[in-house]
């Protein structure tokens, strides 16, 4: 018992460097399609993860060197069906007539080895009817692909890392694991009724979907950006002397191809229709050019404004003009807060209000 909860706390220990490289395109998947957020979306998911990782690394580790596995004697396979009942009796050898020795199979490491195979799988078949929403002919399916998979990973040293299998690819495991599959699938009939159902959780997401927050307009605005920057430091690899100049070019790229791109594809750039986010007029209709490029040119000019003239000053500042920069900074901070205030209250930046433009969602509910 202590071997496999040691290998639990490992997986444990993992899951945050995991969770870190799937958050960013989780979160951006959700806000694409529901337009939010909802933690308990998060909780069930990242669960099902957490869930997922803590049985490989049952049925994985612990990891030997290629030499220690190249040397083991052990079967490659068992294919024969039920062979652990042959198991358990050579352990505990039953007599028909002596009640103690049924007893006595119950608590041979065989049954409790097939036990936990079922066990390990129940709440695969769970997580299969309540939040994936799948029938009980699928989720058997499912959990039978899913225990073909652990076991083929076994049966090929960890998909031909190692040169031979270190566990015993088992069709007894096979078997279980569909087994316990199916037990968790109707386990979750009654269950299910206690917890708040996936039309309930979507529902409510679409709901907070319609608002625009914070958070999914700067992850938009991350998205141009990146391209953004990627295209300027190609124009300083075309251009002699560019890189001197990648916040101006930049800058320029930004407003420029935001403006046409939000004029040509209804409101929207890459990033916000990643976002599922769009630019209206202030009557919900399609944004003329001008105030498209008005409200980009205010945007990017406010968000790289500042480091753009530290940039051009920055070997011509002297003494004297510290205490300019740093009132600039002040007010720079200021009017920072002040936009941020701003959309917080009315789901709009200053660039917006200046523009008469409007930032929406254009998250539509999916009919279940």
């Amino acid at each position: 018992m202590d071997f496999y909860i040691s290998i639990i706390k490992q997986s444990f220990a993992f899951f945050p460097l995991i969770a870190a490289v799937f958050t960013l395109p989780y979160v951006i998947y959700n806000y694409h399609k529901y337009g939010s957020v909802f933690s308990i979306r998060i909780l069930i998911v990242y669960s099902f993860i957490l869930y997922m990782m803590t049985v490989f690394f049952l049925t994985s580790l612990p990891l030997h060197s290629r030499e220690y596995v190249a040397n083991l004697q052990i079967a490659r396979y068992n294919i024969q069906p039920f062979n652990f009942i042959k198991g358990i009796l050579k352990e505990a050898p039953m007599v028909s007539d002596d009640p103690k020795t049924w007893i006595e199979l119950l608590h041979s490491r065989t049954f409790k080895e097939y036990i936990a195979n079922i066990i390990m799988c129940i709440p695969f078949g769970m997580y299969m009817r309540y939040y994936f929403k799948q029938n009980i002919f699928v989720s058997v399916i499912l959990s039978f692909a899913f225990s073909l998979f652990l076991e083929t990973t076994q049966l090929t040293g960890l998909w031909f890392i190692y040169p031979r299998n270190y566990r015993m690819f088992d069709v007894d495991d096979l078997m279980a694991n569909t087994l316990g599959g199916l037990v968790g699938y109707i386990l979750m009939i009654p269950l299910g009724l206690l917890l708040p159902s996936r039309h309930r959780i979507d529902a409510a997401s679409y709901r907070r979907g319609r608002k625009v927050s914070l958070f999914r307009w700067l992850i938009a605005i991350g998205i141009d950006m990146a391209l953004y920057a990627w295209m300027a430091v190609y124009a300083g690899s075309a251009w002699p002397l560019a890189h001197m100049r990648f916040l101006a070019y930049m800058t320029a790229i930004a407003v420029v191809i935001s403006s046409l791109m939000s004029w040509i594809f209804a409101g929207r750039t890459l990033g916000l229709a990643i976002m599922s986010l769009k630019v209206v007029s202030k009557d919900q209709r399609r944004a003329p050019l001008y105030k498209l490029f008005l409200r980009y040119s205010i945007q990017y000019l406010f968000i790289l404004g500042y480091p753009l003239i530290c940039q051009i000053f920055y070997y011509r500042i002297n003494s004297h003009q510290t205490q300019f920069l740093l009132i600039a900074i002040g007010i720079y901070g200021f009017i920072w807060l002040v936009d941020l205030l701003v959309f917080l209250e009315k789901r709009q930046n200053l660039a917006g209000l200046f523009s008469k433009t409007h930032l929406i969602s254009t998250v539509r509910v999916e009919s279940n």
